[in-house]
């Protein structure tokens, strides 16, 4: 005869309803100097973003009010605003922030503790995992800039990620000596390219860069499985 071994206690634990853990979503902050330009540098990371259900926000310093002459500048920022939004919405991006900073005055706000501070808050508020800005290395002023003010917010906050785009540089010529970020945008670059053509108003800017952003993708795409990458330095 075998003897039976008691059998241990069974404990049963109810679990309430609505009582599951759920994981913060990541969030993104993007810092441009112009509406546009984070379609043109990061487009495709943004969509492919909303898709893996990251929370996207822009920040956009200047409206671009004096991108055409043979317009009122009320006029041409109006237009802008409802591009970006319509852009916004089209991606999925959850907030777009317009700072409302004049157009080619951007130079000034570098020293402007008003400003600073406002980027500051930005950065607190959406406690974001990562932060994409332009590089230092690009050809446009403004882009330089922005990317000084946010470097210098930023130097606060060394557990944030902090990434550049290339706008205006053709070959997109980065520092060697740090990281790269090939963001694989194969599946998203027809709505990057989409979404630029939303901006109706910047056609005469955004369509001389159409053949650059082309040609930078599919170069970039050859260190990723796709055949589109968007191309991003670690700053940090």
């Amino acid at each position: 005869m075998v003897e039976s071994r008691p059998s241990k206690p069974v404990i049963r634990v109810r679990i309430p309803v609505g009582a599951c853990f759920k994981m913060k979503k990541e969030n993104i902050l993007i810092f441009c100097a112009h509406s546009d330009d984070e379609i043109l540098g990061a487009g495709g990371l943004i969509a492919k973003s909303v898709k893996q259900n990251k929370n996207v926000i822009v920040v956009i310093f200047s409206s671009g009010e004096m991108s055409n002459p043979l317009l009122k500048e009320k006029v041409i920022i109006n237009t802008r605003i409802k591009e970006t939004k319509k852009v916004g919405k089209f991606l999925g991006v959850k907030e777009t922030i317009l700072l409302g900073i004049a157009d080619r005055k951007i130079a000034n706000e570098l020293k402007n503790k008003e400003t600073i501070e406002k980027v500051d808050a930005i950065i607190k508020k959406y406690k974001p995992d990562r932060v994409f800005t332009h590089s230092p290395s690009d050809l446009h002023k403004d882009h330089r800039i922005v990317f000084k003010i946010v470097d210098k917010v930023m130097k606060n906050y060394k557990e944030i990620g902090m990434y550049t785009f290339n706008v205006w540089n053709p070959m997109s010529f980065t520092r060697r000596n740090v990281p790269k970020l090939y963001v694989d945008i194969t599946d998203y670059f027809d709505k990057k390219m989409k979404a630029l053509e939303i901006f109706e108003s910047q056609k005469g800017y955004v369509y001389s860069l159409l053949p650059l952003v082309v040609f930078k993708s599919l170069i970039h795409g050859r260190n990723v499985e796709g055949r589109y990458a968007e191309k991003f330095d670690k700053l940090r």
